[in-house]
């Protein structure tokens, strides 16, 4: 370290500082006051551990910050504060306002309205009117007044959060430092990903990167949850009684097991030493304890009736606790018995004697029990304490008293489901599945069923009552029927069994036919779904467009069980024309199985969801016919897929709870055809979950000549006996129509995407063969995919800056 003889007396530090002006081969210096790294010039006190920018020990002492009509005052925090701008969480210097009772961090008090930011040419300028949009800088929508925006690109914004990010930062996956930027220029756009948390990034926004090592990251995984408290500081926090350290790294400790949650402490978390006490921050910040009152008013001791042998004692418990009433965790105060370690919350001790729902004609009375009972209302376990029903001869959960009659839920939004006490209408021998997890509902006990007689949905009462994912109904005749919008806009001839022969689509200009015959060796393909054309389908007789009759009768707008808003059906050209944008590329990333596709897709405008049509018409409850069971949606799974092997990470996956064995499947593989067709064979190939052969030498794909896994998916013609790979059959982006064009306007030379079969011309871009998917022009001008796809970022940049 070169230091220098110059000494300081500073205000915040009980000690001289000494000046320096570089730290070696250390990457965890970060100054006191700005949360940042310590580079260029800085001031320290050696025995504390005390760093400081220069910059920031030269910050005045009170500033006229343009976004308050106050002075705001420059002080030092030891209390985690929240950013009242960038609504990070922050210690160290802040300016605030003592009339207001706000605080700005260090680094918003320097911002400048209008801002030159680097990663945009023009001025940006804070927003006093709502942005409706996304942050150019993550993608994340910005739904409050607090964006900066450029009043020249209207789609351009940044919220605070990025526009304040560190220039450059240090992780400890590489020593040198990681500078911020703001587009992704190498040419290798297959799979972009973070290089600390190893999921994909977009190449169009910002990370952080190794010009060295070449290592990237995203912003959240280079800097963590919270990159402005910094590590080793000494804090106070309201909810803990003693001082607290900051702590990043973990592993040193006996223990990195955060007393609040249970889970393991990844990122930030604060350490007593006192009290040998270790929390997230999160966990520390939002806490609160299960009392109702001051403590030292609670008597001591007590005698309750679901424990009769011994008195229960007032104790306080640091780490979360089992009520074996409500059976939650909690932390706080606790009555308690030792002897039988038998704990239950404060309010639990001395719940209501009487409660009275709309829900429920006769009024619920407390019922002490000295062991278990199955609720009436939910068919689950209860302990101790009940409410009965002494009319209805009902004893139910003290939450059940309040159990919704009617609702609607994303699983199963066409109709209303109602609850009752038992399972109504049915046949003595006759069992039910619940529709969620398909397993036996209790006649005798309460669930929710659709009472259409069309209808046979039924479910459990805690499958159907799950956070966010249901609605409360006030009439039964309260059904919403807007999902009816038929994708066909008219019907212009029907034949003698009813059926539309002639139609106008949204998604087409021309009138579309009913057919029902097609060429064996045709490979015509749905302009919805993007898979090959069979059964019933329309077509239009003036140019190559057709669809499926299932595709073209989807409706138009439609709840979907993943989503909790309502889902708009669009082609690109209808999605394009929505949102008024004159030049785009044809195609879009399926949120769910992430390949690049044309054709339809359900898209939420408020969230920027996109799905295909393929994802969406998998169900909650999946029975694929390459598993004997029933396969979920697991999105906490992070493990290997069954049919190809790949990891899965990004936690859209099916699994199956009742293999022994993991069974899981990614969406891509979810979603693989069932049959395709492929130049190597003039048959159809059917896709195999399994090889029987034996023989190694057999396990080879037939198309690459490299060896297959015989436990894992692969498509297999039984009369040639040839087997390959699904990426080998499929290729690199298989749901991308061949002859649609690549951009939404009017080119020159107008490109379309092909597929060459024996000729494999050179790419006009990069010189190599075009051996998979091909953009060619009008003077057979070929090129690679990838290489226009670069050249289309690249303009999509060059728009953003």
């Amino acid at each position: 370290m070169d230091m220098s003889a110059v000494e300081v007396l500073y205000f915040g530090h009980p000690h001289d500082l000494m000046s320096g002006d570089g730290i070696e081969d250390d990457y965890d210096k970060y100054c006191d006051g700005c949360g940042l790294f310590i580079s260029g010039l800085f001031f320290y006190c050696s025995p504390c551990g005390f760093y400081l920018h220069k910059a920031c020990i030269e910050m005045p002492s009170m500033v006229n910050h343009w976004s308050h009509r106050h002075s705001l005052i420059y002080i030092t925090v030891t209390t985690p504060f929240q950013c009242y701008f960038c609504l990070q969480s922050c210690t160290g210097f802040c300016y605030c306002c003592n009339l207001c009772v706000l605080e700005i961090c260090a680094r918003c008090a320097t911002i400048s309205n209008p801002h030159h930011h680097p990663g945009h040419k023009d001025e940006l300028t804070f927003s006093d009117i709502i942005f409706e949009g996304k942050c150019a800088a993550c993608g994340d929508g910005i739904y409050d007044e607090k964006a900066y925006r450029c009043r020249d690109c209207i789609h351009y914004g940044l919220d605070l959060k990025c526009l304040t990010l560190p220039l450059a930062a240090r992780h400890r996956c590489d020593k040198h430092i990681l500078e911020l930027v703001y587009y992704d220029e190498n040419d290798d756009l297959e799979q972009p990903h973070c290089d600390i948390c190893k999921e994909r990034r977009l190449p169009n926004h910002w990370f952080y990167r190794c010009s060295i090592c070449n290592n990237s990251a995203h912003p959240k995984c280079a800097l963590g949850k919270y990159p402005f408290i910094k590590d080793g500081s000494t804090l106070s926090h309201k909810n803990h009684p003693h001082p607290l350290i900051s702590v990043k790294k973990v592993s040193n400790l006996k223990s990195d097991e955060c007393v609040e949650c249970g889970d393991s402490c990844q990122d930030l978390a604060l350490l007593c030493e006192s009290c040998d006490y270790l929390a997230h921050f999160e966990c520390l910040d939002t806490k609160t304890l299960k009392t109702e009152g001051n403590p030292d008013e609670l008597p001591k001791e007590i005698n309750h009736l679901c424990h009769r042998i011994h008195p229960l004692s007032l104790k306080f418990h640091n780490r979360y606790t089992f009520c074996e009433i409500c059976k939650k965790k909690e932390r706080g105060y606790f009555y308690g018995c030792s002897p039988c370690n038998f704990h239950i919350h404060i309010d639990c001790a001395v719940p209501s004697l009487v409660i009275e729902n709309e829900t429920h004609v006769h009024s619920f009375n407390l019922f002490w029990r000295q062991g278990s009972f199955i609720c009436d209302a939910c068919g689950t376990e209860g302990n101790y304490a009940s409410y009965i029903c002494s009319t209805c001869h009902l004893q139910v959960h003290e939450k059940c008293t309040s159990l919704p009659r009617i609702i609607k839920t994303a699983k199963h939004y066409d109709h209303s489901i109602f609850h009752n006490y038992f399972v109504q209408g049915s046949d003595l021998d006759q069992k039910h599945e619940c529709r969620v997890c398909y397993k036996e509902v209790k006649k005798e006990h309460g669930c929710y069923s659709c009472l259409r007689q069309d209808c046979k949905y039924i479910v459990h009462v805690n499958c159907a009552i799950v956070e966010g994912m249901y609605w409360i109904i006030d009439s039964e005749n309260e059904d919403d029927n807007s999902d009816m919008d038929s994708s066909i806009t008219r019907v212009i001839e029907v034949n003698e069994r009813g059926e539309a022969v002639r139609i106008e689509h949204f998604s087409h200009g021309h009138d579309l036919l009913l057919g029902d015959k097609i060429k064996e060796d045709d490979d015509k393909c749905c302009d919805g779904c993007v898979l090959p054309i069979s059964g019933l389908f329309y077509y239009c007789s003036q140019c190559d467009f057709f669809l499926h009759k299932t595709c073209a009768e989807l409706p138009r707008k439609k709840h979907h069980w993943f989503h909790n808003h309502r889902l708009t059906l669009e082609s690109i050209a209808t999605y394009l024309l929505e949102v008024k944008e004159t030049k785009s590329a044809c195609i879009f990333e399926c949120r769910f199985c992430l390949h690049v596709c044309s054709g339809f897709f359900h898209c939420c405008y408020e969230c920027d969801l996109k799905v295909c049509l393929r994802c969406a018409s998998i169900p909650h409850a999946h029975q694929h016919s390459g598993h004997k069971d029933h396969i979920f949606l697991n999105s906490q799974y992070k493990g290997k897929c069954t049919a190809c092997g790949c990891g899965i990470y990004h936690g859209n996956s099916y699994k199956c709870k009742d293999c022994t064995d993991i069974y899981a499947l990614d969406y891509a593989c979810l979603t693989l055809p069932l049959v395709a067709r492929h130049k190597c064979d003039k048959h159809i190939l059917k896709l195999v979950y399994h090889d029987e052969n034996d023989d190694p030498e057999q396990h080879y794909c037939d198309i690459c000549e490299e060896k297959r896994d015989p436990n894992h998916w692969f498509y297999f013609c039984s009369i040639c006996d040839n087997s390959a790979h699904p990426k080998c059959v499929l290729g690199k982006n298989p749901f991308i129509k061949i002859g649609s064009t690549y951009l939404n306007e009017d080119q020159e030379p107008r490109l379309t995407f092909t597929k060459k079969i024996g000729y494999y011309p050179k790419c006009f871009e990069c010189g190599k063969p075009c051996q998979d998917l091909t953009l060619e022009n009008a003077n057979s001008v070929c090129y690679h995919f990838n290489c226009v796809l670069k050249n289309y970022l690249k303009y999509v940049r060059e728009r953003m800056l």
